[in-house]
């Protein structure tokens, strides 16, 4: 009965025990010594717990000040391992205290002493970034694998973003795959290439302290991802520099930051940094976007394209309008096509008229997108390409009418000057079958045969 220490029979347990000290049992009055110890520790063991669930459920409501106090007395009267370490993460994040690495180290410190693995992997997180002690990556090593070995997921995931990233040790896929499984063992990750999902929880709580103004606790979480080179950690961090949001306010670190973002393909870090950033970083940009799309990564692509169409660079313009045309990471769109053709084509790049003019034959049903494809493919043979001229020949050829004579041995010749290879033969062959008739062009167009005819495109130019 003693044993099983239940308060509604702790007065018959004290009860019957001094019936038996009185009836001269011999070990009675030790058992009821010890009985009444264990049940003042018991007593006070389960309101330390009470108290510390209730500093819990405060700062779980946010409210921090309330909740630290409750964990300092813990921490003072009854050397509580779990209130040292929350009181270190209160510090860390500067929530209801003002922010101190320092202290948040000591208070971990403490935590440990009292065998708290979280207090432990928190330490890790420190030493690894380098707040409130010298960042050290052995230390960040050590720390996690006795976390680890003491049944720390987090420590686990924390030592497999290290071997993935190769921070303080050699890169190491295989091993951060065994680390991320023994994380998948303690239940957070669902797979080993979940990974990214548990990433994208962390940033979400630094978004949630920066929107409720936490600036100090979001800081210390983006810091923790900017060692992975996580994009957005790294522009949110450079964000806060420009406008001092829990930093001092630095022009020079948020271009730092905002920078690193940028060359880890984060979409708006590089309009934050304005246009000259863009034209410095243009040619090195359009290799990096132009090696992505061959990879056929076309989403990453996309966006650096779309950042030097910002300055209208004639080749990201052309590219987005094959992607547009194509469907590649996009939705097909023939208006978007067109639309980044012809800026391609107003900032003199020279292949964008033909291709407009082939994004009006792609979707010519009938031929009646044939005039508008012929005016554009007059442009682009008006800049020297062969493979325009080529084309308005053989949409001459197959009007088949003999009005159009000169006009198609005049458009092969010029192909045949411009270097399209297939002109010459095209032209033997033409002459060879030299027959006409009335086609269903005709037809369409009347008084102006494929548009040809007017402000466009004269007949003595033809």
């Amino acid at each position: 009965m003693a044993e099983a220490d239940n308060k509604k029979n702790a007065q018959e347990i004290r009860r019957y025990l001094n019936i038996a000290n009185h009836q001269g049992h011999p070990t009675a009055e030790q058992k009821l010594a010890e009985w009444e110890n264990f049940w003042k520790l018991n007593r006070l063991e389960k309101q330390e717990q009470i108290d510390l669930e209730r500093a819990y459920a405060l700062q779980k409501k946010e409210l921090y000040k309330q909740a630290f106090d409750l964990y300092e007395q813990l921490s003072i009267e009854k050397k509580n391992a779990n209130a040292f370490s929350n009181m270190g993460h209160l510090y860390c994040l500067g929530l209801g205290v003002p922010q101190d690495y320092i202290k948040a180290m000591k208070c971990y410190r403490s935590a440990v002493e009292g065998m708290n693995v979280a207090a432990l992997t928190k330490m890790g997180v420190l030493y690894q970034v380098g707040l409130g002690v010298p960042q050290n990556y052995d230390k960040a090593m050590t720390c996690y694998k006795t976390a680890a070995e003491r049944g720390s997921y987090e420590a686990f995931f924390n030592l497999g973003l290290l071997y993935r990233h190769g921070l303080g040790v050699p890169q190491n896929e295989r091993q951060a795959i065994v680390c991320f499984n023994n994380a998948v063992a303690f239940e957070v990750l669902i797979e080993p290439d979940g990974v990214d999902e548990f990433v994208q929880t962390k940033l979400t709580e630094a978004l949630t302290y920066l929107e409720k103004e936490h600036y100090a606790a979001a800081l210390t979480e983006f810091l923790f991802l900017v060692q992975i080179n996580h994009p957005e950690a790294l522009f949110q961090i450079g964000m806060m520099c420009l406008k001092g949001l829990g930093v001092q306010q630095s022009e020079t670190n948020a271009v730092k930051y905002l920078i690193e973002a940028d060359e880890n393909n984060h979409p708006k870090a590089a309009l934050m940094l304005g246009d000259s950033y863009l034209m410095n970083s243009a040619p090195e940009r359009l290799n990096k976007a132009l090696t992505l799309l061959e990879q056929k990564k076309y989403s990453t692509a996309l966006n650096q394209f779309l950042l030097l169409a910002q300055i209208n660079h004639p080749e990201a313009l052309f590219q987005l309008g094959l992607m547009y045309m194509k469907g590649l990471g996009v939705k097909q769109s023939d208006t978007n096509t067109v639309k980044y053709l012809t800026q391609a084509h107003e900032n003199n790049h020279l292949k964008a008229a033909f291709m407009i003019g082939e994004s009006y034959m792609r979707r010519s049903i009938f031929r009646r997108e044939t005039p508008q494809a012929l005016i554009w493919y007059k442009k682009a043979s008006d800049a020297g390409n062969g493979e325009a001229s080529y084309r308005i020949a053989e949409l001459l050829i197959e009007a088949n009418d003999r009005d159009y004579a000169e006009k198609i041995r005049h458009y092969l010749h010029l192909a045949i000057s411009q270097g399209q290879l297939n002109a010459q033969k095209k032209l033997t062959k033409w002459e060879s079958q030299y027959s006409w008739h009335l086609s269903f062009v005709d037809l369409v167009v009347e008084k102006e045969p494929l548009g040809l005819k007017g402000d466009e495109m004269e007949d003595e130019k033809l």
